[in-house]
């Protein structure tokens, strides 16, 4: 107990429990209602609100704009200091309130020329509803300072209530928007309440237009990284809406969910690593290669792992979550395994090594080239090849990232070595 007690108090630790916790509130109690709202709504009405979720996550990339990442390396080295804590935190939010407003100027064209959203406005303004709670989300804040306590226990109070209130109110087919409506409004509640507590703690200052400005140059290529990241791998499902129907993005989607619930497994330990490393990378360089090489084949190990459980058990799985009328998912999810080690080792080198090491740029370019393979890929195989093709497209999309990231990582080891530069 001693030994339990020591290691929660440890802020790694307390930030990686946290983060487990944030998790299965995002992915595993989604998990709960799947079966449920794959049976009541039907693939047709599950497809549609699968479609308005992957929108939801596109459209809040744009005002997103990285500053989880960004934001949690920056207030990783500011702790402490309130003042450059409150000036972070007022640029930051005066940068996305810029980019909200750009983002709902071209959003207004697209929803003019897509029958897909002008025909279902309900489901669109809760669609921007939870688009906003996440773009606006300060977790960003809580993870650099590594107390994350709070903000995740409010979190799962709201996703817990929204779960209870999924099958307290949605009932049928015509209920659809219901479940996207509970998802915004926790989400939003989430997210303006951890915006109080920053404002309570720290040196806050007066919005300003120029410092946002600044920001937003600067942090222009982790917004293509982080926004690339998120694009590819949820714009595949609103792509599938739009050339193949609801009905396909209903079989789609119910494997993806299960693939993405099985990523977010490692998920946490990345997330409470990254702000530690990115501290170590100014403090002690050795140290946090050290935990770099333990995390990248620890990472890689139990990946596999994974992935080939999920193969062999996709049948039962799929008959179990989805229920009937969802056999075609099997082989989505079967597909769908392959990408597991692939993602992670990706993600893995990115959060631990790359962010750390300001090398987003370069990052960014091979997360570039992999999400223009993924479009083109996608508007091709869709059509014809439908969810089968679409899992495929995900398989060489994630394959061609992490040969990428690799040959990257080896020009850089180069580039260091050559100048005498410490690698960490």
């Amino acid at each position: 107990m001693t030994r339990l007690r020591r290691l929660l108090k440890d802020p790694l630790a307390a930030n990686a429990v946290g983060l487990y916790v944030l998790q299965f509130t995002g992915f595993i109690l989604p998990l709960v209602t799947l079966p449920y709202l794959a049976r009541v709504l039907g693939p047709h009405v599950f497809g549609l609100l699968a479609f308005y979720q992957a929108f939801a996550l596109w459209f809040s990339v744009i005002f997103e704009y990285g500053f989880s990442l960004s934001g949690t390396r920056e207030a990783s080295r500011f702790r402490g200091d309130k003042e450059r804590l409150g000036r972070l935190a007022s640029s930051i939010l005066g940068a996305k309130l810029l980019l909200l407003l750009f983002s709902l100027v071209l959003l207004a064209p697209f929803v003019a020329l897509v029958p897909t959203l002008r025909e279902h406005l309900v489901y669109l303004l809760w669609a921007l509803i939870q688009a906003i709670a996440f773009g606006f989300s300060p977790f960003w804040y809580f993870q650099g300072v590594e107390r994350l306590v709070k903000p995740v226990a409010l979190e799962f109070t709201l996703r817990l209530l929204a779960t209870i209130g999924v099958f307290v109110l949605v009932n049928k087919p015509e209920d659809g928007w219901k479940a996207l409506a509970l998802q915004a409004t926790s989400g939003l509640f989430a997210t303006i309440l951890p915006l109080f507590w920053i404002y309570r703690e720290v040196s806050w200052v007066k919005l300003s237009y120029n410092s946002s400005l600044e920001l937003i140059y600067q942090g222009w290529n982790l917004f293509v990284l982080k926004s690339l990241q998120s694009l590819y791998g949820s714009v595949n499902a609103f792509i599938l809406g739009l050339l193949a129907g609801p009905l396909v993005v209903g079989y789609y989607s119910g494997a993806e969910k299960l693939y993405k619930a099985v990523l977010s497994l490692m998920s946490p330990i990345l997330q409470a690593l990254y702000p530690r490393l990115s501290f170590l990378s100014n403090l002690n360089p050795q140290k946090g290669r050290k935990v770099y090489k333990l995390a990248i084949w620890s990472v890689t190990l139990t990946a596999f792992i994974l992935a080939g459980v999920i193969f062999i058990v996709a049948p039962t799985v799929v008959n179990l979550v989805l229920g009937p009328g969802y056999e075609p998912a099997v082989v989505t999810l079967q597909t769908l395994a392959i990408a597991i080690p692939l993602n992670l080792a990706s993600t893995a080198i990115i959060m631990l090594r790359l962010l750390p090491g300001k090398l987003e740029a370069g990052a960014g370019r091979v997360v570039l080239i992999g999400g223009i393979v993924n479009f083109v890929g996608a508007v091709l195989l869709a059509p014809t090849y439908k969810h089968v093709g679409m899992s495929w497209v995900i398989v060489i999309t994630e394959l061609l990232i992490l040969v990428g990231l690799v040959f990257y990582l080896r020009l850089v080891k180069v580039y260091e070595r050559e100048r005498g530069l410490e690698i960490h």
